[in-house]
């Protein structure tokens, strides 16, 4: 019998997880415009594909920054909710070679992309991760389910979470509401929150105490649920009776000689 050693057991009980916990985005400039992407289901018989590259079309010609929120494939099987694997207008495969060439033009811009529980439905039939694919061949971070963003734009700094969620909230309050928790254990000014197909930020101000000042001050977090790019008229959203959604995505404002965060939806 084969005596292993404790070098050769962590190593074989390593986690298997690729993927980056946080990113930098450093520019030298006044401003920093971002676009965070995702929810696009492309595959989906009501993914609005013209919307899609007017997007991928404006965030090219901007030059504005990118975070790719997961769920950009539809990717349905056989044990998905709803009828969406007769329903999807290309196979899995189709799906992600379609997007990939579409993003290709701006993947310079893309800062981190993210996985979505839709990408998951592969991964668990398959035990192959389109999103981690997709990052490799755009040349981009992995981020996983989550990961940090940290910016220097100028001389302020701003630190992100992005994320793609995960929620059963029906309303706008009860999503945010879910996007919000994640305040509870994780610090940034700025929480980006994707699943939900809503398009709404929020903000709120917290009183903290500054230990290099000795005095109360008060910050404000920011919270987006950036939105998607599927129709509601024969949606599954529509055949359960949730609210209707914009389609569309968030435009982001982060200021390089002052401290300050706008958010555009």
């Amino acid at each position: 019998m084969t005596e292993l050693n404790d070098i050769t057991l962590l190593e074989q009980f390593k986690g298997k997880v690729k993927q980056v916990k946080s990113v930098r985005c450093e520019v030298d400039a006044k401003k920093l415009w971002l676009v965070p992407l995702g929810d696009v289901h492309l595959g989906s018989p009501t993914c609005d594909v013209q919307k899609f590259l007017e997007t991928v079309k404006f965030i090219k010609e901007s030059g504005y920054k990118v975070v790719l929120m997961g769920d950009l494939l539809e990717s349905a099987n056989k044990s998905s909710v709803g009828s969406g694997w007769v329903e999807q207008t290309q196979s899995p495969q189709e799906q992600l070679d379609a997007i990939a060439d579409l993003l290709h033009p701006i993947r310079e811009q893309v800062i981190v992309l993210l996985t979505g529980n839709h990408e998951l439905r592969v991964w668990k039939d398959t035990g192959i991760d389109p999103s981690s694919v997709l990052a490799r061949y755009l040349g981009v971070p992995y981020g996983g389910y989550a990961t940090f963003i940290y910016f220097r734009v100028g001389n302020q700094n701003y630190v992100c979470h992005a994320q793609h969620g995960s929620t059963n909230g029906m309303y706008t309050h009860t999503k945010l509401q879910a996007a919000k928790r994640t305040a509870t254990h994780t610090e940034a000014d700025l929480y980006l929150y994707g699943h939900t197909h809503a398009l709404v930020a929020d903000s709120e101000e917290k009183r903290y105490y500054d230990k290099k000042s000795k005095s109360v001050k008060i910050k404000k977090q920011y919270t987006v649920l950036t939105g998607g790019f599927l129709s509601y008229e024969g949606s599954y959203a529509q055949m359960k009776n949730y609210n209707p959604t914009r389609i569309g995505v968030a435009n982001i404002y982060l200021g390089g000689e002052h401290w300050d965060i706008h958010i555009s939806t």
